[in-house]
């Protein structure tokens, strides 16, 4: 299988490239992934989901004719303003502030991790919420979020529902804001909103309760995600053809899913909407996302899962070398789990050690992935699906 991995990969990759959701590209991918899926005997449908495409032609920022590196946050509007600046640090300070004509600059207790989008239906605590509904209400003139992380554009606000533009700069510039905090800032942002449509693209093979295994497309705009989540894609599409050459009794379902990397996960959305409002027409999922990273360990996490089906599964995983670890409360194995269906995640034990500086960014390409890790992955699934009772 490793080949047709391989090839997979460099298709989505390198031919395709970045996938963001209701991009040409991600429309691309959908259209590739369903033509694999009708070579086959499998049953394929698309689901048409609404979403936005983003246009991104970059950002300028300058204080008192100083330049200053930094990049629209994605789903961010466009904007170019020439404003005073105040500096906040914590959710009291901007409570008290009066923003109005000024431009917000972010950083410390505000910036510590992303904030959830609005329309995030999976997780969002209340104080991200505050803090967004705090700077919706003094509605600054456009927001510049500090990444708390050395040499990284981190975004903290990422929501094509928020309506201020938002700009991200680098640790180490925050030093010449609060040196020139009385001067105004020079602020544009080239990047526009397009309504759009996308995809999720579900094969199924059998009748009875479903096992199901998901993966998404979609990436960030600025890379080709191998890890994330090229290599998943394309281990289900391997596994589509295996079914296909050696028939199992199961009903198995593969849903390429689309929208993981956007702000509202709406491919997931919807899927949920129409397919998990009946759980026990699942037996169980298996979600696929960061899976074959080079010198790391196949590591699985289970979720709400029986003890028949943990036992099962865990010999097949010990079987071919995999690790358990500590749940991940992240990616498309929790809407099963959020909805009854016991749930497995596979990824790679040190994808959690690489995440800020590799995932999401031009980094994660080919290079990264271990093809005999992603064939091993594909033969486990298989003999899952195959075999379970």
């Amino acid at each position: 299988m490793k080949e047709i991995i391989r090839n997979h990969l460099e298709i989505l990759c390198n031919q395709i490239g970045p996938r963001p959701t209701g991009s040409r590209n991600n429309m691309t991918a959908a259209n590739y992934a369903e033509r694999i899926f009708n070579s086959f005997s499998l049953s394929c449908h698309r689901q048409e989901f609404d979403c936005l495409s983003w246009e991104n032609n970059g950002a300028f920022l300058e204080v008192f004719g100083q330049p200053i590196e930094a990049i629209p946050s994605d789903y961010s509007l466009g904007c170019s303003i020439e404003a005073d600046f105040l500096l906040f640090d914590n959710i009291e300070s901007l409570e008290n502030s009066k923003l109005e004509g000024k431009i917000a600059v972010l950083h410390g207790q505000l910036t510590q991790e992303p904030l959830m989008p609005k329309k995030f239906v999976f997780y969002n605590p209340d104080s991200h919420k505050k803090i967004i509904a705090v700077l919706e209400e003094k509605n600054p003139l456009a927001i510049i979020t500090v990444s708390p992380i050395d040499d990284v554009f981190f975004p903290i606000i990422e929501d094509g529902d928020f309506n201020i533009p938002v700009m991200i700069i680098k640790k180490d510039s925050l030093d010449l804001l609060q040196r020139k905090s009385d001067f105004p800032l020079t602020l544009k942002i080239d990047a526009n909103r397009i309504k759009s449509k996308a995809n999720n693209v579900i094969a199924t093979k059998g009748n009875g309760k479903k096992i199901a295994m998901t993966a998404h497309i979609d990436t960030k705009p600025n890379t080709a995600g191998a890890l994330d989540n090229a290599c998943g894609v394309s281990v289900l599409l391997a596994v589509a053809e295996k079914i296909e050459k050696n028939p199992i009794n199961n009903c198995i379902e593969i849903a390429i899913l689309n929208g993981e990397d956007y702000f509202s996960t709406p491919g997931e959305v919807a899927y949920m909407n129409k397919y998990l409002k009946k759980p026990d027409d699942f037996k169980f999922c298996i979600n696929i996302d960061g899976i074959a990273l080079k010198n790391s360990k196949t590591a699985y996490s289970f979720y709400d899962c029986g003890d028949i089906v943990k036992d099962r599964i865990s010999m097949e995983a010990k079987k071919s070398g995999f690790i358990e670890i500590n749940q991940w409360l992240s990616g498309d194995h929790m809407m099963f789990a959020m909805n009854g269906v016991p749930s497995l995640a596979l990824t790679s034990e040190g994808i959690f050690d690489i995440s800020e500086a590799i995932i999401h960014t031009p980094q994660d390409d080919l290079s990264l992935v271990d093809l005999d890790k992603a064939s091993d992955i594909a033969d486990f699934l298989y003999r899952v699906s195959k075999e379970t009772p």
